[in-house]
């Protein structure tokens, strides 16, 4: 299962619309779908940017309100997510952010 897909499902509690048979590609009930890097290159006839773990973020954060800010970072990072940012107050509420293992930034806040 894609990395993401399995920081969402584990330290979200979003809920799964469908995962493909492989792993390579899943949406959530949201709408908001997700494809493994060798997914697309199988799947896409243009040139795409790669999410790397350890390479530069890319130019968007995927946002989520959540009740219990610090237990949900706290469980995104015993499972594998790098903290960028330790909860925090700010302008709009507590927040934390994290990579997931594709180094995806993760941006979770009180609802």
């Amino acid at each position: 299962m894609w990395p993401l897909t399995r920081v969402l499902r584990a330290r979200l509690e979003v809920e799964r619309d469908h995962l493909d048979e492989d792993g390579s590609y899943g949406e959530l009930r949201s709408g908001i779908g997700f494809a493994a890097n060798w997914h697309a290159e199988r799947n896409l006839d243009l040139p795409f940017r790669r999410a790397e773990r350890d390479g530069v973020p890319l130019g968007f954060e995927l946002y989520f309100t959540v009740e219990d800010v610090d237990a949900v970072f706290r469980r995104a990072c015993e499972t594998g997510a790098v903290p960028v940012w330790a909860p925090q107050e700010k302008p709009w509420g507590r927040a934390a952010m994290f990579r997931d293992g594709d180094g995806v930034l993760v941006q979770v806040s009180r609802a």
